[in-house]
């Protein structure tokens, strides 16, 4: 049974409240795993946190995953987005790694798909992030982490995109898509507001 996190306090005792309980129908419900059937846009990001040489091939990597989505029929983007909407995502592949003493590279790649949200409590906003996909893989060799980690990471969009399509077929997801069907979704890039607000900050009276 799907439970949502939510906890009522009775006599000082916490209760469970199930997603049911609140009268919520299974068709309007979207749980965390089926939120990923939503996606239609992607920011594509990589953070490289590998020393000692063990990973030359960044490029690569990312141009690999940014085909496998676009076959897929996904959009993807190379710069952070203004995301309102759970049709839009971040996928973010993050990459450790470093050579022992002895010439031996050891390294872990994980990739990502979450949203960050914010709440406004108490006069404080608070950043939550919801991630919706996470796989992760390590990895060794002797000369470098490129060849282990390109196999990886064409496992980790396999599986995402996979997932992806999976869950487009959950009827909450497949009604939600509906809706949209016919709708244009405003992808607006950090950078452009943040030109905006800097032009407003200059045009400003003193």
């Amino acid at each position: 049974m799907l439970v949502a996190g939510i906890l009522l306090v009775g006599e000082g005792l916490p209760v469970q409240v199930s997603a049911q309980d609140m009268g919520i129908r299974s068709g309007k419900f979207i749980n965390v795993d089926q939120s990923v059937g939503l996606i239609k846009n992607i920011v594509l990001l990589v953070e490289d946190k590998v020393s000692g040489g063990c990973w030359t091939n960044v490029d690569q990597v990312k141009e690999q995953v940014r085909r496998s989505l676009e076959e897929s029929g996904l959009q993807v983007y190379d710069e952070p987005l203004l995301i309102l909407s759970p049709l839009s995502s971040n996928l973010v592949i993050t990459v450790d790694g470093s050579r022992s003493s002895d010439g031996i590279c050891f390294g872990n790649i994980q990739m990502a798909s979450y949203r960050s949200v914010l709440t406004l409590f108490e006069g404080a906003q608070i950043q939550y992030q919801g991630v919706n996909f996470s796989q992760n893989t390590a990895a060794y060799h002797r000369k470098s982490l490129n060849a282990p980690f390109l196999k990886s990471v064409d496992a980790h969009t396999a599986a995402f995109t996979a997932s992806i399509m999976t869950n487009r077929k959950v009827p909450g997801v497949a009604a939600t898509l509906a809706k949209w069907a016919d709708k244009e979704e405003h992808l607006i890039p950090v950078r452009v507001l943040a030109n905006i607000f800097n032009s407003t900050q200059r045009d400003s009276p003193e």
